[in-house]
């Protein structure tokens, strides 16, 4: 198992969506420990990414702000481009204020095309 990468996103099928087709999520954070305990990633790291939306820097500030995310061939994701730098990520805390579609936390190299 992988637990060490440049790029990490989570990502979720279309159909597993509920609402009018915008994934929309308040909070997600990245952390080392399995249980979620200690420090998280410093959102300010790296690049958010992707797969259609806007401001998705907003996901990872712990606030009331809210990001707003379309899918692309049927699939809706968003994470980060730590820039070439590994982090580890062993869990994910995740806000999903509307619903709760099935979440899948994937990796993807500094080759993968996004």
């Amino acid at each position: 198992q992988v637990t060490a990468a440049t790029k990490w996103r989570i990502l979720t099928q279309a159909d597993q969506v509920p609402g009018p087709g915008w994934w929309i999520i308040q909070l997600l954070q990245f952390f080392p420990d399995p249980n979620c305990d200690g420090e998280h990633i410093d959102a300010s790291l790296g690049t958010a990414i992707q797969s259609y939306g806007y401001n998705t820097q907003l996901a990872f500030e712990d606030n009331e702000s809210i990001w707003y995310g379309n899918h692309v061939d049927g699939y809706y994701f968003i994470g980060k481009d730590f820039e070439g730098v590994e982090k580890e990520v062993r869990c994910i805390i995740l806000d999903h204020p509307y619903g709760q579609p099935t979440y899948t936390v994937n990796f993807f190299t500094t080759t993968a095309v996004v």
